[in-house]
């Protein structure tokens, strides 16, 4: 195989290296990485819950409300790695689990720009799965709705081949009457709300709601949604959308399900 001079000297030059330095390379160095931006992101939601005690009232920017909704439920994600990193010797074996099972041991901070893509893109489509019965669900509560029908059907074909639309959340604020009635949380049937829940977290942990009590299942989507109501406001705020990370803006897609 023809290689221009720089790829053969970088080929040959990874080739050259020992088994160390592969491992520090491919093992240690990313999960270093990882735990220092890890670090850095708790610094800054320490920093806004600061400012936020010192001035109620404060209007934080998005990234500063990302952070702080975020940054610690990646790092009790982490904690058990990190925890056993700083053991002796058990240490060397922390950064190698990361390395063999890295989207259920480490949050997204750890993961290459591969695995993100390659993660984001199972959680949306694992999220996505659930949209057909929920969508059906939600068009059993208002039969008259021929929009809401329509909608519902096109989950069961692909759109690309029969020119039907899935459902614009633009539409959605025209359902307000719905969704504050019969389709309120709290007036859903077991069944529609654990379908919520996996629709809206790929967490394997998402399924222990099944076992909960409704009001705790009710009160955890209630918080969902009122975090990406939050994040949607600052998000239509001019130049916010322009300036989020490549990163940034496929991670707020995966919360929301989007696919893309």
């Amino acid at each position: 195989m023809y290689l221009r001079p720089c790829y053969a000297h970088a080929a040959m030059s990874t080739e050259s290296l020992s088994a160390f330095q592969r491992l520090k390379k491919n093992v240690l160095d990313p999960f270093t990485f990882g735990a220092k931006e890890l670090i850095r992101e708790n610094r800054e939601a320490w920093a806004s819950r600061s400012k936020l005690q010192a001035t109620p009232g404060m209007v934080l920017t998005r990234r500063e409300m990302f952070v702080l909704r975020q940054a610690p439920r990646d790092l009790l994600k982490s904690l058990p790695l990190l925890i056993a990193f700083a053991v002796p010797i058990v240490g060397y074996f922390a950064p190698v689990v990361g390395y063999y099972y890295p989207k259920v041991a480490l949050p997204w901070q750890f993961w290459t720009p591969a695995q993100k893509v390659q993660f984001f893109e199972q959680d949306v489509r694992q999220k996505e799965a659930f949209y057909k019965d929920i969508s059906q669900l939600v068009a059993s509560l208002d039969t008259t709705n021929t929009f809401l029908r329509d909608a519902a059907a096109s989950y069961t074909t692909d759109t690309g081949n029969d020119g039907k639309e899935k459902m614009d959340p633009k539409t959605l604020p025209e359902f307000r009457d719905l969704f504050t009635s019969p389709a309120a949380l709290k007036s859903l049937s077991t069944i529609h709300l654990n379908l919520l829940v996996q629709a809206t977290s790929a967490s394997p942990f998402v399924k222990v709601y099944k076992y909960l009590p409704k009001s705790s299942v009710v009160q955890r989507l209630e918080k969902r949604a009122t975090e990406i109501t939050v994040d949607d406001h600052l998000l239509l705020q001019d130049g916010v959308v322009d300036a989020l990370s490549l990163d940034e803006l496929v991670f707020a897609c995966e919360e929301r399900g989007l696919v893309v």
